[in-house]
């Protein structure tokens, strides 16, 4: 009897350890799939996001380096996208637009930005 309660608990505890890994797992790649799809939007507004770009490009290899470190004697750090998402913001927020189409892709990019902050 007593063996069946330990399998018991050990398949519990291994059904919650998978459980929050997939749930971390589909939290990522619907980071990522955001952060595409941010990229997308901010190039169809043209050359003018450029910079922008350039943000979101630092902030994503920023925290790829804190959540995968090169060198192995440094701990990952789970905060997926950290205090850039704020300069992703700000960035998206100085793009003046001049023209119907740049004013909704604009506020495609602020909506798609302000998920990638409430996601970390």
């Amino acid at each position: 009897m007593r063996s069946r309660n330990v399998a018991l608990a050990l398949g519990l505890l291994v059904a919650a350890a998978k459980s929050a890994y997939d749930t971390e797992k589909n939290e990522v790649i619907q980071m990522a799939a955001k952060i595409v799809f941010l990229d997308r939007v901010l190039a169809n507004y043209g050359p003018e996001s450029a910079d922008t770009r350039v943000v979101l490009r630092r902030m994503v290899e920023g925290s790829l380096s804190r959540m995968w470190p090169d060198e192995r004697s440094h701990n990952a750090q789970l905060d997926p996208i950290g205090s850039g998402t704020e300069e992703v913001h700000k960035a998206i927020q100085k793009l003046a637009p001049r023209n119907d189409v740049q004013v909704s892709l604009k506020s495609q990019a602020v909506g798609v930005a302000s998920d990638l902050g409430q996601l970390r």
